[in-house]
């Protein structure tokens, strides 16, 4: 003798086609039959009326059995099996961790993820090179008595160990009884704000710590993230490299390339490269000769040209940053461009062929990874020319430029934080208001 089998919806479920039957959490579904694929044959009672059709066996779970006669199309149901209730089948892929939880997570979960990100990427690389700047100030003779070389020995290790460890658990909180991280963070900050250099890293990991508690006062939980899949063209692609020599490669990359109609771009991405490396030369140049006809006593470092190279580039990058999010302007440029054959049209297009605006959000993050570049080149080169022109600095630029810079600081981390895409996706008005 077959048994038959009622089945609890422990997910809600949707059909997607006329074969399936949809169900809401808490609904029964009697077996008709099973199939080796996972979709089993049922039947739910619905105003008086059954409506039968397939459905995800790992959506639901055994609470009844009964004893009755074989059916036939699909394999039989077990035989000899017992009355069970309540009995725990594995949730749907994906959903075990929420499973596990008594809380439910919120409906957007990515305040712990945006303090994961300023973590790893702004306070531990942070506390890494301002942790060498401290050392390089205890050192120096004019700057010394304003920072300690044994915080920064400490804040360059604390840094190695914190990205080593926000890369290895992805975020995971230690605890979910309170939020340990944070408590953490502003242990370290409170270390940081001994000596002056480190002071911009504290502030990087107060706003990360409250951010942090931001998130586990709204219940949110950890959702172990997904690891990119290679595409079925890249594998086709590291098939067809692998027995290439280099020539070879860089050969079949240009032809990809090219057949892509990406190859006039890649030529422009070099030119503007270029432009901004002539800007940056002819920048450091000037200041160079600026610096060299300076009295001696307010002359600045030879740090200070490369400072000012850098902030060049900052302006470039920054002045044409949301040109290829303006979508107006962009509409009107495409508009002009199959408006006719005339010689204005043909400009414009030869224009698209090299610049890639219809590839605005990929132009947009290519100069704001310039612009992240040139931020740190900025800062650097200007702690290292305080250090050893601390009163020469002061007198020609004042204090004013060492606190906005702080708050653009600030500012960059909470913008390309917020800019990832495990943090844009879920809740785009983080990336959209910072």
């Amino acid at each position: 003798m077959d048994t038959q089998e009622v089945y609890e919806a422990i997910w809600d479920f949707n059909a997607t086609d006329s074969q399936q039957i949809s169900f809401r959490k808490g609904e029964r579904i009697t077996l008709l039959g099973k199939d080796p694929t996972g979709w089993w044959l049922g039947e739910i009672e619905r105003k008086g009326q059954r409506v039968e059709g397939l459905f995800p066996f790992n959506r639901t779970r055994l609470v009844q059995s009964s004893v009755i006669g074989e059916w036939n199309g699909f394999e039989s149901p077990r035989q000899n099996t017992v009355i069970v209730l309540d009995t725990k089948q594995k949730p749907p892929p994906g959903r075990r961790r929420r499973q596990k939880s008594n809380k439910k997570p919120t409906a957007r979960t990515v305040f712990r993820v945006w303090a994961h990100k300023q973590v790893k990427w702004g306070c531990g690389v942070g506390l890494i090179m301002f942790g060498l700047l401290a050392m390089h100030y205890g050192a120096a003779e004019k700057v010394g008595d304003i920072t300690d070389v044994g915080v920064g020995v400490v804040a360059a290790g604390s840094g190695a160990l914190l990205l080593a460890y926000e890369t290895a658990f992805e975020g995971e909180p230690i605890t979910s009884l309170f939020p340990a991280r944070a408590l953490l963070w502003v242990f370290l900050a409170a270390i940081c704000f001994v000596s002056f250099p480190l002071w911009t890293i504290a502030l990087f990991l107060l706003v990360a710590s409250f951010i942090e508690v931001v998130g586990f006062l709204r219940s949110e939980q950890w959702v172990e993230p997904k690891k990119r899949r290679k595409s079925r063209k890249d594998k086709e692609i590291a098939e067809e490299n692998a027995h290439m020599s280099y020539w070879d490669k860089f050969y079949s990359w240009l032809v990809h390339k090219h057949e892509e109609n990406k190859l006039q771009r890649m030529i422009f991405c070099m030119i503007f490269f270029a432009a901004n490396l002539a800007l940056f030369i002819y920048t450091a140049i000037i200041w160079t000769a600026a610096v060299e006809e300076m009295d001696e006593d307010k002359k600045l470092s030879s740090y200070a040209p490369f400072a000012k190279a850098f902030g060049a580039v900052i302006d470039l990058n920054s002045s044409l940053l949301l040109i290829p999010v303006c979508r107006t302007i962009i509409r009107l440029v495409y508009n002009s461009a199959t408006s006719g054959e005339g010689c204005c049209a043909w400009f414009v297009r030869g224009f698209f062929n090299f610049i890639p605006l219809d590839k605005n959000i990929y132009l947009h993050k290519t100069l704001a990874k310039i612009s992240l570049f040139a931020v740190v080149g900025h800062t650097i080169f200007h702690f290292i020319n305080y250090s050893i022109k601390p009163q020469s600095t002061l007198d020609r630029f004042g204090w004013w430029p060492f606190y906005s810079g702080v708050i653009l600081l600030l500012i960059c981390q909470l913008i390309y934080t917020g800019a990832f895409e495990d943090v844009k996706r879920p809740t785009f008005e983080i990336f959209w208001y910072s």
